[in-house]
């Protein structure tokens, strides 16, 4: 068994626990909330084997270093991001003792884990460039992620927030938030829809390099720049 096998587990068990979080949130049934806190935990122990596990991989096939984990590309590095995040979240639950907040965030990691297996994304172990093995790429990567992690739970805390204090539905903070996040889902799903049909007709390779950069205002798709 290698470690993809273990990454697929976790996307599972994320997705899992993010319906479990948000039964949780809104019947408020304390058994809900111990299978949801369960599923979580045993879906980050899986990642945690799992990453592991690409680290000595990746030193067995004598590609990298002992000393340098696996963050060397779009794969490994969203799962390092997952895995801050999890991590991030699970200190912040058992602190505070307060499951509410998973509903927002394991929707985050379970679909970026996902998003890995939509595109397609290569997961072989590749070595890289010797122009940047450079252990201050090392320590760049790292800190980016662990800062995109904060992002996440920032998100999080703050939607937790909107929902939670705006109990008024004519009080303008309310209004406000809820034409944002309504105008933010339809730029997702006009994306997911641009990315669908690019996906068709291209291959992984392009998918990874080419559609951040097209899904912009110049995009060639009408739906995208009309979003836009």
């Amino acid at each position: 068994m290698d470690s993809s096998v273990l990454f697929g587990v976790a996307t599972i068990g994320y997705m899992l626990s993010m319906v479990a979080y948000i039964t949780y949130l809104v019947f408020r049934n304390r058994q809900i909330g111990l299978v949801a806190t369960g599923i979580t935990v045993a879906s980050f122990i899986a990642q945690t084997i799992a990453f592991l596990m690409r680290w000595v991989e990746g030193y067995e096939m004598g590609l990298r270093s002992f000393w340098r984990p696996p963050i060397s590309n779009l794969y490994e590095s969203l799962i390092f991001f997952v895995w801050c995040l999890i991590l991030g979240y699970l200190i912040i639950e058992f602190k505070y003792r307060n499951r509410s907040f998973g509903a927002f965030i394991t929707p985050v990691a379970g679909l970026a884990l996902a998003f890995i297996e939509m595109t397609g994304m290569s997961k072989e172990i590749q070595p890289l460039m010797p122009a940047l093995q450079s252990n201050w790429l090392l320590a760049h990567v790292t800190m980016s992620f662990i800062a995109y992690a904060a992002f996440g739970l920032s998100f999080g805390t703050a939607l937790m927030y909107l929902i939670e204090k705006t109990e008024e539905r004519t009080e303008p903070a309310y209004i406000f938030w809820t034409v944002s996040l309504g105008v933010l889902i339809v730029l997702l799903a006009a994306m997911g829809l641009d990315f669908m049909k690019y996906h068709v007709l291209a291959t992984n390779s392009e998918v990874i390099k080419d559609y951040l950069f097209r899904a912009t205002f110049k995009s060639g798709s009408s739906v995208v720049s009309l979003a836009s």
